[in-house]
């Protein structure tokens, strides 16, 4: 059945009456519908009815004119009213045309409906109150531009613009109009880049510190504040009769019913069958070809297509819409998900925490972030809507659950009043075998106001990045594992770090009477429970997990630069391939065949690495899984790939694979499927052709088919999309890398048009293509050129200031607090900043036990890591005097020995350690480019002080203010 647009749109034209007057036409409709039908019926042909169209909405113009002088006056109406449903053109097409020709013809009505709707947004009682400046103003607190700097150049640009035409200063705005063609030209030549286009300006930058806060537009206002709404009605009357006439041009399928015949003979479902059966053979016999006959018979046993109670699921979907009508579907249950409702038998805890982490964190950030996760917060203005996150389990279970953390010492109680309710945690589970599940904590809420770090994470292997590698002939690969058990779960953490894994639902101290967590204190209090460990889930569990690990295995002499296999770089030259994935390990060492089923030398290189690792895994009180150990292998499943170092070809598990393709042939006999399910047999699929990346062509219309849907849409694949889906699982048995190929002693150089192609080939050595290959860019890695402007500036080192080292880069974090201030008193400088739009650290406070002693480690490397990771553009200090200043008794400094009188004297000694921490602070700004500085009373010092008086030869100066 068509839809009921669709309905509409057949239905035939009303003959409109004749005008009689203002109104007249409106007042008659039911009579003409009923001289409508005569006329129908008395055999009107198509051309009496055309006209008699042309004529109602002629008719529609007239007496809206007659309402009123303003052309506009068809758009002021709602799009529901009964006027308006009797011509739906007038609210669209019609009406598009005529406020296009009303702009053309009077221009100044357009500048002075603007300068309307400015004047409300801008809360002026009238337009005379308008100052040139508040469209500036405007788009300075008003609109959400957010991110997009691109349009926050332009926009501030044309405020500009808008402000000398106010001015009536005509010069300048021809000016302005030059130099934004200027600007465009330029970013469009730099391929998006906008620095030096707006350099060319010459142009103050946009308040951007300010605008960046509002990303999202406010929920009373639709749409924007300076358009007539009028407009926007017109407009979007118009997409929708394009929509209209869209969907009358689609080919409806004939429906079956008595009298009409079944679509298509019974020949075709017959040849569709036995096309089905041949590919089902064929796609077995590459399993045989490949020697593989256990995963044909699985194929064979599983890839019957629907069973019984699917086949009348698919008949029922048989007698719907084909793709080409608007065929949508909605699931009324669950979202897709992999989570599961807490079940205290079926998780797993044994042993408490053990493993001290901050030895293994070199990263000063990390280690601080570590111990107190405030550390990772951004300024409030930055943070996400928290949403609601939910304990998947009753309260009886969860508080079983807790029995048993606190069992093994992963217990934290925390008062319910020091627990902001919005940001608390959840948990759930995932299904991990048949006898145990995964706990997951959730903590997005907690994530949502923190920012990521992302630096070990890099080094994260996969199997998939062996397909490069290549084993001669004499060569096997030797395979050795190691597997962590409970990695997560064995990191010891302060309270500090387990109250941010604060978790829904408040229980009384007393509950806990007897347990490891009570406390004396709690028994009457409302507390809620806190998991004292590194859970899963946090936004920095992955990056400190790996990071952890990765400076244990390198103190253990293992994961070598040379040897380390990671994304975005080289391919090691051999013999050893090193890959870590947060607790999984494994190495790879080429040896000669002649060692197969040999037992190894203790002295061989895998074997003395793992020996090392296994000394310093029991020292850091970590375990590793003696089921899961891999030792002295030539064919094991590491990392997600199957790898056999004896046949020498890598490829994903193909017991799974079969069952994948299993899934997908059903999934193409049945027809239709949702964009959930479609999307995750896509991710399966491409995650087996990481193993062999030419079979990522086959896929092109199936992702065409996902556009524009809901997740819970259920819609019917092309036939297209089906053969594609039929191709991957005819190749699947060939998607895997052969490591024996002999590599083609050439290189191939091909253009990258979109139009046409050219190819040249250029014979190379052996050796010079294998070290291409290892630096070959791949897996995803995108380069990008740099821009001809600063590519000639670089050749030709022009307006590049002399500087004695290259400063690093910053990091993916880019700058997240523009002041930060160390030593808060009156904490006045924050607060200016933070009026002026500035984003401002909470900085560290001379009244923080913690936090504003310099001394102690965690706030250095807090410190020390915000410098490091450039995400501060600011730093003040303002340090109290300590033994510096002139009102100490007794005196302990002079002017000629500001080290001290007596340097070996306690509270001297502390004093030159602060210093010293001071200057350091100092001296890593300047190495970094970062802008500092550091107040002193007058009669201190602490700036005469060698480390103090180099600070002036690397830019700083000193200031005497009253």
């Amino acid at each position: 059945m068509p839809s009921s647009a669709e309905i509409k749109w057949m239905a035939p034209k009303r003959r409109p009456g004749t005008v009689l007057g203002a109104g007249a036409g409106l007042e008659d409709d039911e009579e003409d519908d009923e001289d409508l039908g005569a006329a129908t019926a008395g055999g009107t042909d198509l051309l009496s009815r055309l006209l008699a169209q042309q004529t109602q909405i002629l008719s529609q113009l007239a007496s809206s004119a007659r309402k009123s002088h303003d052309p506009l006056h068809l758009l002021g109406s709602g799009g529901d009213s009964e006027e308006s449903s009797k011509v739906t053109g007038v609210k669209g097409m019609a009406a598009r045309q005529l406020l296009r020709e009303q702009f053309l013809q009077h221009p100044r009505r357009v500048h002075a409906k603007v300068r309307e709707r400015l004047a409300q947004a801008r809360r002026r009682a009238s337009v005379a109150e308008l100052e040139p400046r508040d469209m500036w103003a405007h788009f300075q607190e008003t609109v959400p531009l957010g991110n997009f700097k691109t349009l926050t150049y332009l926009s501030f640009l044309m405020a500009e613009m808008w402000e000398a035409a106010e001015r009536g200063h005509q010069e300048e705005l021809l000016s302005l109009l030059s130099l934004g063609l200027v600007f465009c030209e330029q970013a469009a030549n730099e391929q998006g880049h906008t620095r030096l286009a707006w350099l060319l300006t010459c142009r103050e930058d946009p308040p951007f510190a300010v605008v960046e806060q509002r990303k999202a537009p406010r929920a009373e206002v639709p749409h924007g504040m300076l358009p007539d709404p009028r407009w926007i009605a017109t407009q979007l009357g118009y997409l929708r009769d394009v929509e209209t006439i869209q969907r009358g041009r689609q080919p409806r399928r004939p429906q079956k019913g008595k009298g009409v015949e079944a679509c298509g003979p019974a020949r075709w479902d017959f040849r569709n069958s036995c096309r089905s059966w041949v590919r089902l053979l064929v796609a077995a016999g590459n399993w045989l070809v490949q020697g593989l006959e256990r995963h044909a018979a699985v194929w064979i046993r599983l890839a019957q297509g629907p069973k019984c109670g699917q086949e009348a699921e698919k008949n029922t979907v048989d007698s719907e819409p084909s793709a080409a009508s608007p065929m949508k579907v909605s699931l009324k249950a669950s979202a897709p998900t992999c989570s599961l409702k807490i079940d205290p038998k079926r998780l797993k805890f044994e042993h408490a925490p053990r493993f001290k982490a901050e030895p293994f964190l070199v990263d000063p950030l990390l280690r601080a972030g570590f111990s107190d996760p405030s550390v990772f917060q951004r300024p409030a203005s930055d943070w996400d809507r928290p949403k609601w996150a939910r304990v998947q389990a009753s309260q009886a279970d969860q508080l079983e659950l807790y029995r048993k953390w606190d069992a093994v010492e992963s217990l934290y109680l925390l008062r319910a009043s020091e627990s902001e309710v919005k940001f608390r945690c959840g948990l759930f589970a995932v299904y991990k075998n048949d006898k145990f599940d995964r706990q997951i904590l959730n903590p997005i809420p907690e994530n949502g106001r923190s920012f990521s770090v992302s630096d070990a994470t890099l080094s994260l292997a996969h199997a998939s990045l062996l397909c490069q590698l290549y084993l001669p002939a004499g060569k096997n690969l030797v395979i050795n594992s190691d597997d962590l058990e409970d990695f997560y779960h064995g990191f010891q953490v302060d309270d500090r770090h387990a109250a941010r894994n604060h978790i829904h639902g408040v229980f009384y101290g007393r509950d806990f009477q007897g347990w490891q967590a009570y406390r004396e204190e709690l028994h009457d209090v409302q507390v809620v429970g806190c998991f004292k460990t590194l859970a899963m889930g946090t936004n920095f569990a992955v990056e400190t997990a790996q990071h952890a690990h990765s400076v244990l295995l390198r103190r253990a002499g293992g994961l070598h630069p040379s040897e380390q296999v990671a994304y975005r770089q080289a391919l090691p030259k051999g013999p050893g391939f090193d890959l870590l994935c947060i607790d999984d390990r494994v190495f790879l060492l080429v040896v000669c065949a002649s060692e197969l089923n040999r037992p190894p030398q203790l002295n061989r290189r895998d074997i003395r690495l793992f020996s090392q690792a296994a000394a310093q895994y029991e020292q850091a009180h970590l375990r590793v899984s003696q089921k899961k150990a891999v030792r002295n292998s030539y064919q094991a499943v590491v990392l997600g790939g199957e790898l056999d170092g004896v046949r020498g070809d890598l490829a994903a598990p193909r017991l799974k694979t079969a069952a994948l393709c299993c899934l997908t042939f059903q999934l193409i006999v049945l027809g239709v499927c949702s964009k959930s399910l479609l999307q995750c047999i896509l991710g399966c699929w491409v995650f087996v052709t990481m193993f062999r990346r030419p079979a990522m062509s086959l896929l092109g219309q199936v992702y065409h088919d996902l556009r524009g849907r809901e997740d819970d849409e259920v819609f019917r694949l092309s036939m297209e999309a089906k053969q594609e889906l039929l191709q991957l699982i005819v190749w699947a048995p060939l998607m895997f890398s052969n490591l024996r190929a002999e590599p083609v002693e050439a290189l191939f150089c091909t253009d990258a048009s979109p139009f046409a192609a050219g190819v040249c080939e250029a014979r190379m050595p052996r050796e010079a293509v294998l070290e291409l290959l290892r630096h070959a860019d791949y897996k995803g890695h995108h380069t990008m050129l740099q821009p001809a402007i600063s590519s000639y500036l670089e050749m030709h080192q022009e307006f590049i200031a002399s500087v004695p080292h290259k400063l690093p880069g910053s990091l993916a974090e880019g700058i997240l607090f523009d002041v930060c201030e160390i030593f808060q008193g009156a904490n006045a400088l924050s607060l200016a900043a933070s009026r002026v739009g500035l984003r401002v650290h909470k900085g560290f406070n001379l009244r923080d036990a913690i936090q504003g002693d310099l001394l102690q480690s965690q706030p250095m490397h807090h410190i020390v890591g915000l410098i490091c990771r450039r995400v501060i553009a600011y730093v003040h200090i303002s340090p109290g005097c300590r033994s510096f200043g002139s009102a100490v008794k007794p005196k302990l400094r002079s002017r000629a020995a500001p080290w001290g009188l007596d340097p070996r004297e306690a509270q001297t000694l502390e004093g030159n350690r602060f210093a010293a921490r001071l200057a350091f602070i100092l001296h890593l700004c300047a190495a970094y480019g970062i802008l500092a500085s550091i107040e002193q009373p007058v009669n201190s010092v602490m700036f005469r002080l060698g480390s103090f008086r180099k600070l002036l030869r690397t830019g700083f100066s000193k200031v005497r203010t009253s």
